[in-house]
């Protein structure tokens, strides 16, 4: 997914976008914030200070009626919804 979040800054970049831009990451392990922090750091970064990356919980576990996770499907990794 780095390669996209890539894309995503560098066509901002491109166009000179003013306002700011961040990418969400949900539900990664502590390893894999720090490849991710690394990652913005030497790629994202550099381009603009407006840039960011922001990490959050994993919202997507799949519960059954009584609450609890029955699987996961990662593309419904956002929250309510």
């Amino acid at each position: 997914q780095h390669w996209q979040s890539y894309m995503l800054f560098f066509s901002a970049m491109r166009i000179k976008q003013r306002g700011f831009v961040t990418r969400i990451a949900s539900g990664c392990s502590e390893k894999q914030k720090d490849e991710a922090n690394e990652f913005h750091q030497e790629h994202i970064a550099v381009m603009s200070s407006r840039f960011r990356i922001h990490f959050t919980p994993k919202f997507s576990s799949i519960k059954g009626d009584d609450g609890q996770s029955k699987g996961d499907y990662k593309y419904f990794n956002k929250p309510f919804g």
